[in-house]
């Protein structure tokens, strides 16, 4: 996944410890040792519009789920799909965790996260989430870039550990 950036090409601050405290309170009230795990049936729905989103190239992989291109034609804009990879969307605690993970993104506002537009099945790839799509490197390619001596001389190291810290 690529860093969110504004116009100018910049990054933005990373999250504040507010929002830190704000997921941590969503995480107790929406999946409290009290309360349970969330209900799958109210966190999966069926696309309304089977034919609103066009799927493109891939994006990016992960174990849980495949990032690709997507086109909102409702909307009239590009996104990125997050689709549920297939042997995971078997598991019914997997797709809470996704649908879960799509609602705490989309409760958030910050310039750093990137906002959750849509959740629910899309056909002919199963459960997914569509977001804005944002363009720009991952911390992988930032990373082999970078040599690890000039990496350790800039701002790199210092410049990480506040994002970490925030997040």
């Amino acid at each position: 996944m690529t860093p969110p950036q504004d116009e100018s090409g910049r990054r933005p601050p990373p999250p504040s410890k507010d929002d830190a405290e704000r997921l941590a309170y969503m995480e107790t009230r929406h999946m409290g040792p009290d309360e349970g795990s969330p209900d799958e049936e109210s966190d999966a729905f069926a696309c309304v519009d089977p034919g609103r989103y066009r799927v493109g190239g891939l994006l990016g992989e992960g174990g849980m789920a495949t990032v690709y291109e997507g086109y909102d034609t409702k909307m009239g804009r590009p996104v990125a799909l997050k689709v549920m990879k297939a042997d995971m969307e078997s598991r019914p605690q997997m797709r809470q965790r996704f649908f879960y993970e799509a609602r705490l993104l989309g409760d958030m506002d910050h310039p750093g996260i990137v906002p959750v537009f849509d959740k629910g099945e899309l056909p002919g790839y199963g459960s997914f989430y569509s977001m804005k799509r944002v363009h720009g490197r991952t911390l992988r390619e930032i990373l082999r870039s970078t040599s690890r001596r000039e990496f350790a001389r800039s701002e790199g190291p210092a410049s990480l550990l506040r994002v970490f810290d925030k997040v």
